[in-house]
């Protein structure tokens, strides 16, 4: 089947971003958040219903920087894109 990352935004992000994938099939799939080491910040187990699906996933606990968002499918397909979070500093 079908699987695919489609977009992250917004991108720079703060507390949150969303993102958009389209699933032939649906099923469970793992949602990581790793970071420029290849590390993983965050995993989680979410389902999907097949069609194109928004979903949103909280990166507040994540400090400034580059990540990267890594959907693995039921089938094991691995679907990435990057992301930064960029906090603004009050003392500009």
């Amino acid at each position: 089947g079908t699987f695919e990352l489609i977009s992250i935004y917004p991108n720079p992000s703060r507390d949150y971003i969303q993102y958009l994938i389209t699933s032939q099939d649906g099923g469970a799939i793992t949602v990581k958040v790793l970071d420029v080491l290849g590390q993983a910040v965050l995993q989680q187990e979410e389902k999907i219903g097949a069609g194109t699906i928004q979903m949103k996933l909280s990166t507040a606990h994540l400090s400034n920087g580059s990540y990267f968002l890594q959907i693995i499918s039921p089938k094991q397909e691995k679907q990435q894109q990057q992301f930064v979070i960029e906090w603004i500093s009050n003392n500009q």
